[in-house]
């Protein structure tokens, strides 16, 4: 309930902040729906996305995979390098931002789908 509360206010931030005169008001209007359709819907959205996450974070356990810091600059500066900024403002942007533990998460969700399509085993069923 709290995470769903949470991506509605930052929803809402996003909307007033991004200008153009428009009001979350005016946005759910737009959308033609309430505040509480939009919370359903996000409530439906955090739940698949924990429920991912959850399913993600245990196979990077059983997989054993995970990024200590050193291997996740590692990583950083090499995103970095490929859009041409400076990777120490790279670096710090995501932890000013407070995404550097999001930033880490994906990278290991990264190589979990790379460890899963280099094992997987795809079988043609044949049809009767």
């Amino acid at each position: 309930q709290d995470l769903v509360e949470e991506e509605l206010n930052h929803l809402r931030q996003s909307i007033e902040r991004r200008g153009a005169g428009h009001t979350f008001a005016e946005y759910l209007e737009k959308a033609e729906k309430s505040e509480e359709d939009l919370r359903a819907e996000m409530r439906a959205s955090v739940e698949r996305r924990l429920r991912q996450e959850l399913v993600l974070g245990s196979l990077a356990t059983k997989l054993e995979i995970s990024l200590d810091d050193a291997s996740l600059e590692a990583l950083a500066k090499q995103d970095a390098a490929e859009i041409g900024e400076d990777p120490v403002r790279f670096m710090a942007r995501l932890r000013a931002e407070d995404r550097w533990e999001g930033y880490r998460e994906r990278k290991v969700n990264d190589r979990v789908f790379a460890k899963l399509r280099e094992t997987a085993v795809i079988r043609e069923e044949e049809t009767a």
